[in-house]
């Protein structure tokens, strides 16, 4: 069931995605890594690719800076088993959440 005011998206909970290559991804990014306000963190791209079941989509994150919810501007997806290990080196100490990255659908695509 789609949510309320949700825009389409192409992959489906449970479909297999196939993570594009790192210079896929990075020929989309602006200057600050970002692609429509997704980060592409470097610790993600261990898992290009790779294929992975869309676990979940994401509608709406909480932004801790701003204390604020917001609405992603393109689809994302959560993917199974893919955590943010805290190993972005942006984080002193290491950040220990154990948090759920998010993928650009521009970074996905079908396997072959």
């Amino acid at each position: 069931m789609k949510e309320k005011g949700a825009r389409s998206h192409k992959y489906a909970a449970g479909q297999l995605v196939r993570i594009k290559s790192g210079e896929e991804i990075s020929a989309g990014l602006d200057s600050a890594f970002e692609r429509d306000g997704c980060v592409f963190m470097g610790p993600m791209g261990r898992w290009t690719g790779q294929i992975r079941a869309v676990k979940k989509l994401v509608y709406s994150c909480f932004d801790e800076f701003s204390q604020q919810m917001f609405r992603p501007r393109a689809p994302l997806y959560i993917l199974e088993g893919l955590i943010c290990e805290g190993d972005t080196g942006d984080f002193q100490p290491r950040c220990d959440r154990s948090c759920p990255l998010l993928w650009h659908e521009d970074w996905l695509e079908p396997p072959v």
